[in-house]
């Protein structure tokens, strides 16, 4: 088999649900065609931990060859690939969560003091835990505890995983300060607030680069050069994604027809919502719609 991806190279598997965006996997490279998963990324943010032999892991332009007990943070938007060392398998658990898990709602000040930050850092594609790195056994238990409870489904393990979560950040933004600091200027973070706001608020609309453009007092090229550099998507695939998303809360509502749910959320015809549903999720809303049901 091999990973899913659409053209952009974005993994096209859910990790998790809309409600709840989170997955964590056992996986082993040789599922993988050539004991290699191909290149690709996602907008969530991915702790991968090593159970059994070894991995030559390459995320953006930096390579690791990761061992038992290794833990390695990928940052949100990262491509990213693994492969086979000497043709011998690896066995690892891949936890993947969207950070508003983390910090709840956008410009909440968690979002903008705690995760801001690192999601924002171009720096920062990785970091990387073993024994001998500061807080790895602490990182390392809470990473375990994590696994526990997502596998048991205790009472309450929605609250539990978020706590656990939190704890992680904490690490993970204590170690930031080891990887240099490329973050855009203040500016061009008001630029990117504002045009992302702009798509949030009229997403159901018929959306232009002119007008987004016109909103923010850029010319139309750097608008679109400035969402670029900042999301590595461009601001069309960012607001036909964000559509998708919006959309997936309507398809839990067995009353909306699809047409109906593709109006609501700014597509011109149901035909180009299937057609941009299955890029972005790999399958049609309807059938979308019925995993969710199981």
């Amino acid at each position: 088999m091999q990973i899913q991806i659409n053209e952009e190279k974005k993994e096209l598997k859910l990790h998790g649900k809309a409600q709840f965006p989170i997955l964590i996997s056992d996986e082993k490279l040789s599922n993988y065609t050539s004991g290699a998963f191909i290149w690709h990324w996602h907008p969530e943010i991915e702790i991968t931990l090593i159970v059994e032999g070894e991995i030559l892991y390459r995320i953006q332009d930096k390579t690791y060859l990761l061992t038992k007990g290794n833990i390695l943070f990928g940052n949100v938007n990262t491509v990213h690939t693994g492969k086979m060392k000497e043709e011998k398998d690896c066995k690892y658990i891949s936890i993947t969560f969207h950070p508003r898990l983390i910090y709840g709602f956008k410009d909440s000040l968690i979002y903008t003091k705690y995760v801001q930050p690192i999601i924002f850092n171009r720096a920062l594609s990785s970091l990387y835990f073993a024994e001998n790195t500061k807080n790895y056994d602490r990182l390392f238990s809470l990473v375990q505890e994590l696994i526990s409870c997502y596998r048991k489904k205790e009472e309450f393990a929605e609250l539990k995983i978020t706590h656990l979560l939190q704890e992680i950040w904490k690490i993970i933004y204590e170690k930031k300060d080891q990887v240099a600091d490329t973050l855009i200027n203040p500016k061009e973070y008001e630029r990117m607030d504002e045009m992302i706001a702009y798509v949030h608020h009229h997403y159901k609309d018929p959306i232009t680069l002119e007008e987004i453009a016109r909103e923010i007092h850029l010319c139309k090229g750097e608008c679109s050069k400035l969402f670029k550099k900042c999301m590595k998507i461009s601001l069309f695939s960012y607001l036909q994604e964000y559509r998708i998303e919006r959309s997936v809360e309507l398809l839990l509502d067995p009353d909306y027809l699809i047409a109906d749910v593709a109006e609501e959320v700014g597509f011109s015809s149901a035909n180009y919502y299937i057609k941009v549903f299955k890029k972005y999720k790999g399958c049609s809303p309807l059938k979308y719609r019925k995993m969710m049901e199981l």
